[in-house]
């Protein structure tokens, strides 16, 4: 792989040149370098990473397809996968985030979730990459299974139904009182207190 200078002459052989050295060129975004990370393999990309900003990291892998960068990642120590998460754009780190092993998100989602919890949630051992606005600006309860979100929100005084796959409202209905703070169930039953009323209720479906 050779980098072009502005007059067409051959500046660098990238495949001879040592690690540190492509790192270098990566850093100053010289041309060439996306086609060479396309075609090298995980262990000297993954090399090259390390040695790397981790916003020209994030700049170059954003550029490769989701399943090589990831293979890259994959190779890369955690705080550096970590760092270079913080400087991608969301819609390639989600695509690049599904991709990575499961063990390699699971220790990445440690560390987003201390240094950029707006990307990244982490639960147990399990990290994921959606969330979305609530219905309202109070919530205080959700609960349910992997086919049905219950929700209620203080504010509006309601619960809600919402989406498994994009957290959209479903169907909605006022709360028995106006202080609802816990909602749980599953598509069979729903679970629901209130704080002011002093209550736990099982919810019609």
């Amino acid at each position: 792989m050779r980098v072009i200078n502005k007059t067409g002459g051959v500046r660098w052989h990238l495949d001879a040149l040592p690690i540190a050295h492509v790192a270098y060129l990566l850093d100053r975004g010289y041309n060439g370098i996306i086609r060479f990370f396309k075609a090298v393999e995980e262990e000297r990309g993954a090399a090259i990473i390390e040695n790397a900003l981790s916003k020209s990291g994030a700049s170059v892998l954003s550029s490769i397809s989701a399943a090589k960068a990831a293979a890259i990642l994959n190779k890369v120590s955690a705080p550096k996968a970590a760092s270079i998460f913080e400087e991608f754009g969301e819609s390639s780190a989600e695509e690049i985030w599904h991709n990575l092993s499961e063990s390699k998100r699971s220790v990445i989602g440690v560390l987003l979730s201390i240094s950029c919890i707006s990307k990244v949630l982490y639960f147990g051992e399990v990290a994921t990459w959606r969330m979305s606005a609530s219905p309202s600006s109070y919530p205080t309860g959700i609960g349910g299974d992997s086919s049905t979100i219950w929700h209620c929100d203080l504010y509006a005084e309601k619960v809600y139904e919402l989406s498994t796959s994009d957290f959209s409202v479903v169907r909605s209905a006022d709360s028995p009182g106006d202080m609802p703070l816990g909602i749980g169930g599953d598509a069979s039953v729903m679970w629901h207190c209130d704080e002011s009323l002093d209550k736990i209720y099982q919810l019609g479906i």
